[in-house]
């Protein structure tokens, strides 16, 4: 798993990923925790990364993140 997170503080924070699932394979996935509640906002609809392709994600602000899973 590779991705940029919204860090608030140890009980809020959000972030987009990309991970493995068994329906796409390579997929991006928005997740957030609000409070100890966990919500996995893509699941099956997760975004499928062809194979061989790089994901570059740019913030608005800060460093950009080349991920590969």
């Amino acid at each position: 798993m590779a991705g940029l997170t919204n860090y608030y503080n140890d009980r809020h924070w959000s972030f987009v990923f990309l991970t493995w699932n068994e329906i796409n394979g390579k997929v991006i996935e928005v997740g957030e925790n609000n409070r100890g509640k966990y919500t996995s906002y893509l699941k099956d609809n997760a975004i499928k990364v062809p194979d061989g392709r790089r994901i570059r994600l740019v913030p608005d602000q800060g460093p950009q993140a080349d991920l590969q899973l």
